[in-house]
Parts: C-alpha cells; sequence; structure tokens
C-alpha cells in the first residue's frame, strides 16, 4: 500500500503543476500586451515630436486636466523604463566580472560519530580591507574518524576576461577528534594550516603561518605575510558583497536611492 500511495503522488503533483504552469503561461503572455501598446503609442508620438516639434504634437496649454494627467503618465512610464534598462545593461556587465553564484549554504553536519560534512566559502578572516578569497570558490568537506583523515573537494572560477572552471581535491590529517572539535592540518613545504571545525557552535576556521624559511623554495616566495587566518562563510553573501563592489558608480547612485 506504501508503495502504491508513492506511485500516485507524483501523477497528482504533476496534474497540480501542469495547471499551474499553463495559468503563469498565459499570464506572462496577455500582461505584457498592454504595455507594449503603451510603449508603441509613446514611440510613435516621440518620433512625431522629433520631426514636427514637441508643441505641435502635445498642445499641453489646450489639453483638458484628464490628456494633461495622461502625457504626464506617458513621461514617468517612459522615464521608468530608460531606468530599467540602464539597471538591466548595467547588470549584465556585472554578470561578465562576476559570473558565477555560490550556494546560499554554509553546515556543519554530523552523521554519527564518525563522519563530519562541512560546505561553505573560505574567506580571509585576518584581513581588514578585503576578506575575500581569489578565485571565487566553494568547498565540501568530509571528515573520517576511522580513516583519520578529512577530504575537501573544491570548485572555483578564476580569471578576469576569460573564467577558468577548476576543480580540486584536498587532504587534510586529524590532528584530534573530540565530541567539541575536530583539528585538522595540512603541511606544505613551506607553510603550515592547522583548521578547527567545532561541533558546537558549527564555526569552521583555520591558520596558517610559514615554515622552513632557510630552504631555497621557500626564500623564492617570501612576498607572502609570514602569518594568515580563514573562515568557513556564506557564498551567497561572499558573491553578492563581490557583485556590489563591481557595480559602476551610475548603477551605486541608482541603488542607493532603493537602499541597496
Amino acid at each position: 500500500m506504501v508503495h502504491y500511495a508513492s506511485a500516485l503522488m507524483p501523477q497528482a503533483a504533476g496534474a497540480h503543476s501542469s495547471g499551474g504552469s499553463d495559468g503563469n503561461a498565459a499570464a506572462a503572455a496577455l500582461i505584457p500586451i498592454p504595455f507594449a501598446w503603451l510603449a508603441a503609442f509613446i514611440l510613435l508620438y516621440t518620433v512625431r515630436a522629433q520631426l514636427i516639434g514637441f508643441r505641435a504634437v502635445v498642445p499641453w496649454a489646450t489639453l483638458t486636466p484628464l490628456k494633461k494627467l495622461f502625457v504626464a503618465f506617458c513621461t514617468l512610464f517612459t522615464a521608468a523604463a530608460v531606468l530599467v534598462g540602464v539597471v538591466a545593461v548595467m547588470n549584465l556587465d556585472i554578470d561578465t566580472k562576476v559570473p558565477v553564484g555560490l550556494s546560499t549554504f554554509v553546515d556543519v553536519v554530523k552523521t554519527g560519530d564518525n563522519l563530519v560534512t562541512v560546505t561553505g566559502t573560505w574567506t580571509r578572516a585576518d584581513l581588514t580591507e578585503d576578506t575575500i578569497m581569489n578565485p571565487l570558490q566553494t568547498s565540501r568537506i568530509e571528515c573520517n574518524k576511522k580513516e583519520n583523515r578529512c577530504t575537501e573537494a573544491l570548485a572555483s572560477v578564476s580569471g578576469t576576461d576569460t573564467y577558468v572552471l577548476m576543480a580540486d581535491v584536498v587532504n587534510y590529517d586529524i590532528q584530534s577528534w573530540t565530541q567539541d572539535a575536530i583539528v585538522l592540518h595540512r603541511e606544505y613545504p613551506c607553510a603550515l594550516e592547522v583548521f578547527t571545525i567545532d561541533l558546537n557552535t558549527n564555526a569552521v576556521s583555520g591558520a596558517g603561518h610559514r615554515i622552513n624559511d632557510d630552504w631555497t623554495l621557500c626564500k623564492m616566495d617570501n612576498n607572502g605575510k609570514p602569518e594568515w587566518a580563514f573562515q568557513l562563510s556564506n557564498g551567497f553573501n561572499i558573491y553578492w558583497e563581490l557583485r556590489k563592489k563591481a557595480r559602476p558608480l551610475m548603477l551605486r547612485v541608482i541603488q542607493s536611492v532603493f537602499g541597496n
């Protein structure tokens, strides 16, 4: 009986969705029609005004109050349409600078006593001005207590005019695993990084520092900071912050009027 009910549920949902989709399609097709006629009417009179003069086309002094109200409405409609068009074009430009969105999730999920899964986007916690990581990325970390290892699957998009999608897998050794926290680390030839997954607050943070500064390889890469810190954050907030920084001045002014 359970399997029978499960088999029927998708059909009923599909029928309901079809009716809703038909209604949405009809609304999407019909609602723009009066606005399209209004736009065509305004365009016609704008062209005529350019050819024979605005006063000849719209004799404001002789218009009735109702016609004056209609002309004012058309003027505001035209200004709003131009504003929306300008904003749309500027947003398209921003899309070329911030080509992908990021997940809204920053989660720490504990499954039993031996498996913890973490998802989110890394940010820099040691910087005061720009805390956003470069390239734009998102991570999923799985920690297995029995294997004494955490594995991070990382996807990133980097570039300026041409963007490249990259994927990487990073393995960490587990330093300690208690009921309150997991401490993991990874050692590079010239750096050591330690991360903490707090199982009580669901916060994930990390810190790193340079090592082996006397090695020839490490001396070649001595322009970076001697210490740094990370914080796992909500990816969508990072994405939105990048979009705000990529806005041209005109768009910032327009959106500030509406509180954005």
